[in-house]
């Protein structure tokens, strides 16, 4: 069974309408061209279009019934250029973290309140290294990503997310009480970076999140090592690497970083721990 039954037609067909009037030599299309592209009857299209319009994500010349982009997709557009130029910024600073500390770096593209997904890697370019495999899915309460997953939500929020949830033990050492964690949290968002040593698996590892316009944290930045190679000195150094790091790319795209004590509230809901192989 595929994910395909969870897909909305109407999204679909919405994406296709949009998609096509994004094309470059499409100096406007008409209904019954955009009907046929999104493969919808002409009475649908209408209302798809007219909805569209409503919101200002197509425009429609009266004069020429033309169906044109909308300028309220500008915003998103000037966002969504936003990520990528932060995740491009980031992607040049860990291949050159990761040959100076001897560790593996990776990059965690936040893509809801409760999951973050692998998108970039680095490895030191010699000896043993922990490997890191690109789409691996991270939960709030996922290592060091999950501690600052939950650290970039309001306390409140963070508080109550930690007391609904069913906090597996991964390890012995995987923190399974909550208001340890919550503890641990709070201590994440004073100091900018999260650890997890022997608390998801066998590794230890380093986080620290990389805020983009707004206060939203868009990635999370993180190193991981064998115990040998990340003992406890080395955590607290990396940590502070890591966020001055995670700073410095922040401010070089004109993101906006929260004061880690009091951080804005963000929209919450039931958690979705993904599984994970590395942090």
């Amino acid at each position: 069974m595929t994910d395909d039954q969870y897909y909305v037609p109407a999204v679909l067909a919405a994406s296709r309408i949009l998609a096509a009037l994004a094309q470059p030599d499409a100096d406007g299309l008409r209904q019954s061209e955009l009907a046929r592209t999104a493969d919808l009857s002409r009475s649908t299209a209408h209302n798809m279009l007219h909805t569209l319009e409503h919101l200002g994500y197509v425009q429609r010349d009266h004069t020429t019934r033309l169906y044109r982009l909308g300028a309220a997709l500008v915003p998103l557009g000037q966002a969504a250029a936003q990520t990528t130029r932060v995740a491009e910024v980031a992607g040049e600073r860990i291949p050159t973290l990761a040959a100076e500390v001897g560790l593996s770096f990776a990059l965690a593209q936040v893509t809801s309140f409760d999951e973050a997904v692998i998108i970039d890697r680095a490895y030191a370019p010699s000896g043993l290294h922990v490997g890191i495999t690109l789409g691996d899915r991270y939960g709030p309460f996922d290592g060091a990503i999950g501690k600052c997953m939950l650290a970039a939500l309001g306390a409140e929020d963070a508080d109550q997310q930690i007391k609904q949830a069913d906090l597996a033990q991964r390890t012995e050492a995987t923190i399974t009480r909550p208001k340890e964690l919550a503890r641990e949290v709070r201590l994440v968002r004073g100091r900018g970076w999260a650890s997890s040593v022997k608390e998801f698996n066998e590794n230890h590892a380093v986080a620290a999140g990389i805020w983009g316009q707004g206060g939203r944290m868009e990635l999370i930045l993180l190193a991981l090592g064998f115990p040998a190679q990340l003992g406890p000195k080395q955590i607290s150094s990396v940590g502070s690497l890591l966020r001055e790091t995670a700073d410095a790319i922040t401010e070089a795209c004109g993101g906006e970083p929260i004061d880690r004590v009091r951080h804005a509230p963000v929209t919450t809901g039931p958690s979705g721990v993904k599984g994970s192989k590395t942090a």
